[in-house]
């Protein structure tokens, strides 16, 4: 789904797309979040967040970095860049959401311009998959096997 603006008499077509409507990832996986806006204008940024509305969360400012968990994907230093996709890594249950990338207008303060359709993030821990009765067979052999006991003879 691509969502798009038309900015004031201009007449373009301004619009922010996320390639992926949902994804579904196990823990500790790596998820990638693709971004693109069609132009680098108006000026301003574009940022990552989980979640909409006002207790929405940024995740990602691809000006001021320091976001250990993620990594722009795009050279966004470079004149005209129109990727602002990203990679998390580690992927915890806390990361289940939906993610929108969001292209701001230069201003004091900055305001929201256009935002992506989102990416609804769907993450299972790895034996989430495993069917119910496989995994009680499992528990079982893993119990059984912890509980043997050595016997030595002299």
């Amino acid at each position: 789904m691509i969502l798009s603006f038309f900015p004031g008499t201009t007449g373009e077509k301004f619009q922010v797309q996320q390639a992926e409507m949902s994804e579904t990832v196990l823990t500790g996986d790596t998820l990638t979040l693709s971004c693109t806006v069609s132009d680098s204008l108006p000026k301003g940024p574009v940022l990552w967040f989980k979640g909409n509305g006002p207790n929405r969360k940024l995740i990602y400012d691809f000006q001021k970095g320091l976001f250990p968990r993620i990594k722009r994907i795009g050279d966004t230093t470079k004149a005209g860049n129109t990727d602002f996709s990203i990679r998390i890594s580690g992927i915890t249950l806390d990361d289940a959401g939906t993610y929108y990338c969001m292209k701001f207008q230069k201003g004091k303060p900055d305001k929201e311009y256009l935002s992506g359709q989102g990416t609804e993030v769907s993450v299972h821990g790895e034996y989430d998959l495993i069917h119910p009765l496989v995994s009680g067979i499992i528990s079982l052999i893993m119990s059984s096997i912890h509980s043997t006991t050595a016997r030595c003879h002299v």
